[in-house]
C-alpha cells in the first residue's frame, strides 16, 4: 500500500517542481511576460484548491481506492494534452484536467495511509511519503532543466504520462479496497459544493489577477469581494446541513486548525522560492536551464533526506509540535538569508541558502502532516487529507501569485528608470524572499503556540498510567478516591475504551486501612 501512495506523492511532487525551471523558456516561446506565464502554474494550484475538498468528501462516501485509481488516468490525460498543446491557453486548459486528476491522487494519499497505520506509526509512514515528495522535488528542477535544454520544454509534461500509468498499476495491486458503511446512502451536499467551488474560484482568480493587473482594481478586487460573499454563503450552508461537504467542527481542534494554517505558510514560502529563483538564476546570473536546475537541487535534497527522519523522531519522542516549530524557524532564517541575493552572488552561495531552506521543510512537513491526520476523526480521513492538501496547494498558488507580482513591480520600475532587467529581477526576488521570511516567522509563532498549548493541555489532563482503559464508572470511582479531575475529552472517550476490556473487570478493593472511618 505504501508503495502506491509513495509513488503518487513522487508523481505529484515531480509535476509541481519540474515546470518552474522551464517557465522562462516557455514565456519566450509563447511571447508572454512572467505575469502571464504564471497561469501555467497557478491554474494547476487554483483547480486543485477548488476540487480538493470535494474529491476528499466523495472518497469518504464512495471509496478512496476508486477515486485514487481514476485520478491516475485523468492526470495522465491532462499531462499529455499539456505537452502537445500548441498555444499557452490550450496548455493552461490541459493543466486544469491534469489538476483534477492530481486532486484525486493527493486528496486520498494521506487518508489511505492513516486508515492503515495506527497513530503511533503514522509519522514514519507519512515520512516515507515525504521522502518521495523530496525525491520528486529533487529530480524536478534537474530533470526539467535537462529536458528543456535537450528535447524541449514540452517533455516536462509528457514525462508524467509513463509515471502515471505505473502508479495506476501499483494502485490496483497494492491499495486495499475500502467499502464505506454509508456507501450509496449518505447524501452529498450539492449546494455546499457549488458555493465552495465558486468561492474558491473567485478568490483564487482575484489573487492571480493581482499579479497581472495590479493597476486595475476591478480585475482583482471584484473577484475577491464576490469570493468573500460566496464563502459566507458556504459557511451558512454548512452549519445547517446534516452531512456537510466540509464539517466546520473540525476546525475547533487546535492541532488540526493550526496544522493547516502553518502548512499554508510553509508552502507559500516554498512557492516564493520555486517561482522567483529560476528567473534570477537564468536572467540575472546568466545560467542555462540545466545549470539553474542543478543549483536548485539542495532544497529538495535536504527535504528528502530529513522528511523520514523528522517523522520517525516525532513518533519516537511524541514531540511533533516541537519539531515543526524548529522546522519553521529554519525556514524563516533561510528566507531572510536569501533576501540578500544580489547580481554578484555566486551560485554556490545560493545553494547553501537553499540547503537550509530544505532542512527546515524536511523537519516541518512530515510531523505537521502527522499531527493533522492524528487530529482527524476516522470517518473523515479523506476530508482531513484533502484539507491538508488544499492548504498546501492554496499556499503554493498564493506564493506564486505574490512572487509574480513582485517580479512585475520590479520590471516595471526598471523600465521606467532604464535599469538592466537582470538587476530588476534580483530586486524582485529579494522582495519575494523578504515577504516569505515574514510569513515564515508568522508560521513559526503559530507552531510555537500550538506546542505550548498542547503541552499545557497534556500536563493538566494526562491520566495516571494505571487508569488507562477504564470504563466511565471506574474512572469516576478513581476520581472520587484520588481527587483528580480528568478532562472532558478523556471522559467522552471512556465508553469506547471500555469496549476493549474483558467482561467482569473490577478495580481492586482498597485496603481496609485506607478506607475512610465512620
Amino acid at each position: 500500500m505504501l508503495v502506491a501512495t509513495a509513488t503518487g506523492a513522487f508523481v505529484s511532487s515531480l509535476n509541481n517542481n519540474i515546470v518552474n525551471v522551464a517557465l522562462p523558456q516557455m514565456a519566450t516561446d509563447y511571447g508572454v511576460n512572467p505575469a502571464q506565464i504564471q497561469w501555467v502554474v497557478t491554474t494547476y494550484f487554483l483547480t486543485t484548491a477548488v476540487t480538493m475538498v470535494i474529491v476528499g468528501r466523495l472518497s469518504d462516501i464512495v471509496g478512496r481506492k476508486r477515486i485514487y485509481t481514476r485520478g491516475c488516468l485523468i492526470f495522465a490525460a491532462g499531462a499529455a494534452l499539456a505537452g502537445l498543446g500548441p498555444s499557452l491557453w490550450i496548455c493552461v486548459m490541459a493543466r486544469v484536467v491534469q489538476a483534477i486528476g492530481g486532486s484525486m491522487l493527493v486528496a486520498n494519499a494521506l487518508a489511505i495511509v492513516a486508515a492503515v497505520y495506527p497513530p503511533e506509526k503514522r509519522g514514519q509512514a507519512v515520512g516515507v511519503n515525504g521522502t518521495l515528495v523530496g525525491v520528486g522535488s529533487f529530480l524536478g528542477p534537474s530533470l526539467g532543466g535537462l529536458l528543456t535544454d535537450t528535447l524541449g520544454w514540452h517533455y516536462i509534461f509528457l514525462v508524467n504520462v509513463p509515471f502515471s500509468f505505473l502508479l495506476f498499476a501499483f494502485s490496483l495491486l497494492f491499495i486495499p479496497t475500502d467499502k464505506p458503511d454509508d456507501k450509496g446512502t449518505e447524501p452529498f451536499d450539492l449546494a455546499g459544493t457549488v458555493f465552495y467551488a465558486l468561492a474558491m474560484l473567485a478568490i483564487m482568480v482575484g489573487t492571480t489577477n493581482l499579479a497581472e493587473n495590479y493597476r486595475s482594481a476591478p480585475f482583482w478586487l471584484g473577484p475577491l469581494v464576490i469570493g468573500a460573499g460566496l464563502l459566507a454563503l458556504f459557511i451558512r450552508q454548512e452549519t445547517g446541513h446534516p452531512q456537510p461537504v466540509l464539517d466546520l467542527r473540525l476546525f475547533r481542534n487546535l492541532r488540526f486548525s493550526t496544522g493547516l494554517t502553518s502548512g499554508l505558510c510553509a508552502f507559500m514560502v516554498a512557492a516564493f522560492s520555486n517561482f522567483s529563483l529560476p528567473f534570477y538564476l537564468e536572467h540575472t546570473l546568466g545560467l542555462p536551464p540545466a545549470s539553474a536546475g542543478l543549483v536548485m537541487t539542495p532544497f529538495p535534497l535536504a527535504m528528502m533526506a530529513f522528511s523520514w527522519v523528522s517523522g520517525y523522531l516525532a513518533d519516537r519522542t511524541g514531540t511533533g509540535s516541537g519539531i515543526t516549530t524548529l522546522g519553521m524557524a529554519l525556514i524563516t532564517a533561510a528566507m531572510f538569508w536569501l533576501s540578500f541575493l544580489t547580481p554578484e552572488t555566486t551560485p554556490e552561495s545560493v545553494m547553501w541558502r537553499l540547503l537550509l531552506l530544505g532542512l527546515g521543510m524536511g523537519f516541518f512537513n512530515s510531523p505537521n502532516n502527522s499531527e493533522v491526520m492524528n487530529a482527524t476523526p476516522p470517518g473523515q480521513l479523506g476530508l482531513g487529507s484533502s484539507l491538508l492538501a488544499t492548504s498546501r496547494h492554496v499556499g503554493q498558488m498564493l506564493g506564486t501569485s505574490l512572487a509574480a507580482l513582485f517580479l512585475g513591480l520590479a520590471l516595471d520600475a526598471s523600465a521606467t528608470l532604464s535599469a538592466p532587467a537582470g538587476a530588476a529581477i534580483a530586486q524582485g526576488v529579494r522582495l519575494s524572499y523578504l515577504a516569505g521570511g515574514m510569513i515564515g516567522a508568522a508560521g513559526a509563532l503559530l507552531c510555537f503556540w500550538r506546542l505550548v498549548t498542547h503541552r499545557r493541555e497534556r500536563d493538566s489532563h494526562a491520566p495516571r498510567e494505571e487508569w488507562q482503559g477504564l470504563t466511565a464508572r471506574q474512572l469516576a470511582r478513581q476520581r472520587n478516591y484520588a481527587g483528580h479531575r480528568l478532562s472532558q475529552p478523556l471522559s467522552a472517550a471512556a465508553p469506547s475504551l471500555s469496549r476493549s476490556l474483558k467482561p467482569g473487570l473490577r478495580l481492586p478493593r482498597r485496603p481496609a486501612s485506607d478506607r475512610p472511618k465512620g
